[in-house]
């Protein structure tokens, strides 16, 4: 079996304002958990936009879970999810 890392994390979803998304990396079932927030609010007048999770890491992996949603307990709006895009390298044997 060969552990797993995530290099790299972002989402592509629809435009909301003063809306952020927190994905939530979980490796080998709560062993450790690792939080990072991403922007839905637009630059300009774009409908949809690509972020990038800042800094989005886990290593040593032998599962990984990952759990997306609001950033914070206000729900100002619906968010529209068009695609979670997670980096995985192959790492060390277990």
């Amino acid at each position: 079996m060969t552990n797993l890392g995530v290099t790299e994390a972002q989402v592509h979803a629809q435009v909301l304002a003063s809306q952020s998304l927190r994905l939530s990396l979980m490796r080998d079932y709560g062993l450790e958990t690792r939080t990072y927030d991403a922007s839905l609010t637009a630059e300009s007048t774009e409908t949809r936009v690509v972020r990038k999770f800042e800094d989005a890491t886990m290593t040593s992996a032998g599962a990984l879970q990952v759990q997306i949603g609001d950033s914070a307990a206000v729900n100002s709006g619906v968010w529209e999810i068009d695609a979670v895009i997670l980096r995985v390298r192959e790492e060390e044997v277990r």
